[in-house]
């Protein structure tokens, strides 16, 4: 039996809420009994310092956030000062076996250099991750690229399985390297 102990909510989630009443938002989520949240789309124009004395009172701990991989590198003072944990990368495009590569190779480097904040990079999947170069899945080619000291990977259940993918045999054959998950329905 799957037990989740922790259940966190991505703001993501609640749309133009976060943008009409950030604060508000954030403390419904802390009413509903979330353990905490994940970042998307913004911390509300908070210094790092307020909001992180905002989700302590609220009991809210902001474990990770999504930032474009363009965009780690500058928010990582904000973030660790913030206190998340992971800062994932939401996704990106895949042209190209090269560029597969060359996406693992800057997963890397940031994940050195997040490593230096206390945090921990992370790659999200959608569907386009289950497509294939020499015959291995794109988020395949990425673990296999990336350093699991630096690197987490933060499977999409609901993406991966509108991909087709038998998503517990994904788990199992993945185990320790995927370390979080977003669930959600899918059609």
């Amino acid at each position: 039996d799957l037990i989740m102990e922790k259940v966190y909510l991505q703001t993501y989630s609640l749309g133009s809420a976060m943008r009409d009443d950030f604060m508000g938002s954030l403390e419904k989520v802390s009413q509903i009994g979330y353990t905490g949240v994940e970042f998307a789309g913004g911390y509300g124009d908070m210094e790092a310092g307020k909001l992180k004395t905002y989700l302590n009172q609220l009991d809210l701990d902001p474990i990770s956030t999504h930032v474009g991989l363009e965009m780690i590198e500058g928010q990582l003072p904000y973030l660790a000062e913030l206190g998340v944990q992971y800062v994932i990368c939401p996704g990106t495009s895949f042209p190209s076996y090269e560029r597969t590569l060359e996406v693992a190779a800057e997963l890397n480097r940031l994940g050195k250099l997040a490593a230096e904040y206390g945090l921990k990079v992370g790659y999200h999947n959608h569907t386009h991750e289950f497509a294939k170069f020499n015959d291995k899945y794109i988020l395949d080619i990425i673990m296999e690229n990336t350093d699991p000291e630096y690197v987490l990977i933060q499977l999409d259940v609901g993406w991966a399985t509108c991909a087709g993918i038998d998503v517990p045999a994904y788990l199992v054959e993945h185990s320790g390297r995927i370390q979080a998950i977003h669930v959600k329905e899918t059609n």
